[in-house]
């Protein structure tokens, strides 16, 4: 075994350390999300990255993007990805794409690929990845980021997790993210991609939330079997702290005070779970 992933191990059989050198993972976003969720791919042991973006670092990507310098501002965002998958660890093959994605080029994107990890920033290019990993029947590793709080979730074809947190008209507004919140949400998310490429359980089309102000985390489990037209649309931008509010189709509001211990409520076909602590 190659002593660079002796720390893999036990939490890591010796097994499962060569199942991930021989998966192929597409990273699409090398920002803020993308630069972590790339360095942790890499030296975990993923045998195959391919790494998309089509932007160039400026100045306010220095708060938080692990891949930006200084003397970068004007430089590739894939590019410098891939030259530091190469310095960190030279046994994963990597391949940059200097593009964004699109829907004429999301199936090729996908071609070969095990899994998929979400680094975008914005709701457009999130469903055309969404609807490309169904269609592909690839499991997608998404991740959002606004200000203190971050969410994860692993979304199996089928599932349609997404089409559920971003109904139509939705869009973000007053984003911010600090320097924490992206390692945080690519840490989730890579625990759910090494899972499912080991052959490990995972909870699919649950999402995990964090709130980093208030350190509360929350589980929003969407069970199998819901009709896309009639399920719960959860906005991107939750509440913080323990008042929830979930919309539904129909436009009708419920709001949720949870009790500061663990429960779980189901609503139309939606469960919630919090967990404070």
């Amino acid at each position: 075994m190659d002593p660079r992933y002796a720390r893999n191990v036990p939490a890591l059989s010796e097994a499962e350390c060569e199942l991930l050198r021989r998966k192929r993972v597409l990273v699409v976003g090398c920002g803020g999300l993308g630069g972590h969720l790339i360095d942790m791919l890499a030296r975990i042991g993923i045998g195959s990255l391919r790494v998309v973006d089509g932007d160039a670092f400026e100045p306010s990507n220095l708060n938080r993007q692990l891949l930006s310098e200084v003397s970068l501002l004007g430089v590739g965002k894939a590019q410098t990805a891939a030259e530091r998958v190469r310095r960190v660890n030279p046994n994963v093959a990597v391949h940059a794409v200097g593009e964004f994605l699109t829907e004429e080029n999301a199936a090729a994107l996908l071609t070969d690929c095990d899994a998929v990890l979400d680094g975008l920033d914005n709701i457009q290019s999130r469903q055309i990845l969404a609807n490309a990993c169904e269609r592909a029947g690839i499991p997608l590793i998404y991740g959002a980021v606004n200000g203190w709080v971050a969410q994860a979730a692993i979304s199996c074809p089928g599932d349609h997790l997404i089409d559920l947190l971003y109904p139509d008209g939705a869009e973000l507004k007053n984003k911010s993210v600090l320097s924490f919140t992206p390692a945080l949400c690519a840490s989730m998310q890579v625990s759910l991609c090494v899972k499912f490429l080991t052959d490990r359980p995972v909870r699919t089309g649950t999402l995990y939330f964090f709130d980093l102000l208030n350190q509360d985390f929350q589980k929003f489990v969407c069970h199998a079997g819901i009709e896309k037209t009639s399920a719960v649309a959860i906005f991107q931008k939750l509440q913080s702290g323990i008042n929830l509010t979930v919309v539904h189709q129909n436009m009708r509001c419920k709001t949720f005070q949870f009790k500061p211990d663990f429960q779980e409520l189901v609503l139309d076909g939606v469960s919630v779970e919090e967990n404070q602590g």
